[in-house]
Formats: C-alpha cells, structure tokens, sequence
C-alpha cells in the first residue's frame, strides 16, 4: 500500500480574509522549515510526498509548534491548513480483503450531460458509447461512484459466472439514433443492499453528519479524517444478516450539486474472476469489517500506531446518536 500525503498552506494576505494563517505563524513556519525546504511566496504546496518521506513529520511538528490543532474538528474544511493523505493499493493487496470498492483502469462510456437516471438508479449515457471495440471499462464523469460497463464477451462471460447478487442493467443512452448492436452496454449492477455503513458523511459547508437520505443538501461523501477519499467500514455482525453476494449497492448515495449516485461493493470472488476468466485486473480500494460500530478515523501521522493519532473527543458526539 501506497501513501501520499497531500498539503496546502497558505499566508492570509488581509484580516478579512478567513482562511489560511495569520502572517505572523505563516512566516515562523517558512522559518521551521527553511533549512530543508524553500517557501517562497503566500503558498505552500509541494507534490504529494510518500508517507514515509522524513519532511511530511516535520511538516506536522512544526504545525504543532504553531499551535494548530489537528484533531480540531475545523480542520476539517480544510482551516487554517488542508492536510490530506491518499492511499494506493496494489491488486495483490486488495486479494486480502473480503470485500473491495474496485474499477476498470480504462473508460467506457460517459455519462449524459443532463444527469439523469434510470428507475434503478444507474446513470444514463452519452451516444455513441466508446471506444467502440472495447469490451469493459469504467465509466467517466460520473457523480458519486464508479461504475463497470460491459459488451460482448465480457457480458457473456458475466451472464455464465453464477456471481451472487449480479445484475446486468442495459445503458439508457441520449440519442436520436438507435444503437447498432456492437455499440449497446450493461452497466454492473445489483439487486443486493448493503447495510448502513459506520462513517460519517461530509456534507455541504463541510459539515459532518450521519447519513440521513432526508437531509437537503448538495453534496456528500464518505468522512475518515486525514484520509480522502475515506474507505467505507460496516459492523461485521450487521453484514452477516445480508444474503452472501459477489455485487451489492451500498444503502446510502453520493455526489455533488444535487445529484447522487449509489456505490458498489464487490467480493473478492468477483475480483478472482474477472483476473482469472477475463483477464481483467480490476483496481481500487478494501472494504473494511469493522467488530464493533465505531466511527473510523484516520490520524494526520504517518505511523497509525502513533499516540499522536489519538481519536479527537468531538468524534463523541456523532457515536452517541
């Protein structure tokens, strides 16, 4: 597993301004970190640096020598600082883990301008679907998840898997013209519900918050601190009460400016088998089976056992509801 930390400081160039750090801490910063690293200007971002790059701890001990907090829960609209780290796993890796959010490396098929959805809730596409002479791939622009797109043999092979909970949904396409045969596509999809996962949702306004289908809102995604995009994690006991399945919805939807989309959550036999039968490498990020229904948090330190990733008091608050 790959970790990249993503960071961006910048200097309040006036009083009014409400984010970024007050000149003063700005400038005792640069001076932190002058020795090994040059800062010019009112902004401090470099490239993503590895998780275990020595300048990523100096980086958060000279924060702390500031006094920004980074366990306040305001860190988390990215004030005074935006800190974030990234994960990447390899597919040997993701074959340890039961279940796994995964997609095609390539695309296939765009997503309609207008956003519209079917009755199941996959997305409509844009005519003509291409490349024309590929078989699956990952469709693009899409809202709030990642969607596999099928034609051909791999559809057969599909239809003949026996994969549990598997549904091949057909594209709605915006067109004037019907498709030709070899243009059609099924989007990957499923009857199966997940239960309701154990993070938290970040919503507009950067606000936090359980998942709540009725809230009104714009925009939402799956909340686990330092680590964007956050990986799901359900209560092990919970998931055992829903029928075994290869492809299932997750319960709650994602997205931004008022469209939502569910995500898919797909077995590690669904995995073996594209690898195995179609040659197929899928890629992604683990699914996590949590023993008890706490809210996950990732910490902003490198090391996960360090006591400085201590979970912040406020995460209270939300497990008690």
């Amino acid at each position: 597993m790959t970790e990249k930390y993503h960071i961006y400081i910048r200097r309040k160039r006036s009083d009014d301004e409400s984010e970024g750090l007050d000149p003063a801490a700005y400038n005792k910063f640069k001076s932190l970190l002058g020795d090994i690293i040059d800062i010019g200007g009112d902004l401090f971002a470099p490239l993503p640096l590895a998780g275990d790059n020595p300048l990523v701890l100096r980086i958060i001990d000279s924060l702390q020598q500031l006094g920004v907090d980074l366990r306040n829960k305001a860190i988390v609209s990215g004030n005074p600082v935006s800190i974030y780290k990234s994960r990447e796993y390899s597919p040997h890796e993701l074959f340890k883990f039961e279940y796994c959010q995964v997609f095609h490396p390539d695309f296939l098929g765009k997503t309609s301008a207008n956003r519209e959805h079917d009755e199941v809730g996959a997305p409509y596409l844009e005519a003509p679907v291409t490349p024309i002479g590929r078989e699956c791939g990952t469709i693009s622009h899409t809202i709030g998840g990642r969607f596999l797109l099928v034609r051909g043999g791999v559809k057969r092979a599909l239809e003949r898997s026996g994969l549990k909970g598997l549904l091949l949904v057909k594209a709605t396409t915006i067109s004037s013209k019907s498709l030709l045969p070899n243009e059609e596509a099924w989007i990957v999809w499923s009857d199966t519900i997940m239960p309701k996962f154990n993070n938290l949702c970040i919503f507009d306004s950067f606000q936090l918050s359980r998942f709540n289908s009725q809230l009104p809102y714009q925009s939402n995604a799956v909340y686990e601190g330092f680590l964007k995009p956050g990986e799901l994690h359900y209560r092990r006991a919970a998931l055992a009460k829903v029928e075994s399945f290869d492809v299932a919805l997750t319960h709650e939807r994602f997205g931004n400016r008022g469209t939502v989309e569910n995500q898919l959550i797909y077995s590690r036999n669904f995995i073996q088998f594209f690898k195995d039968e179609l040659n197929i490498t899928l890629v992604g990020k683990p699914v996590h089976l949590d023993d008890s229904g706490q809210i996950p948090w990732e910490g902003p330190y490198p090391d996960m056992h360090d006591s400085l990733n201590i979970r912040p008091a406020w995460l209270g608050e939300f497990e008690s509801k």
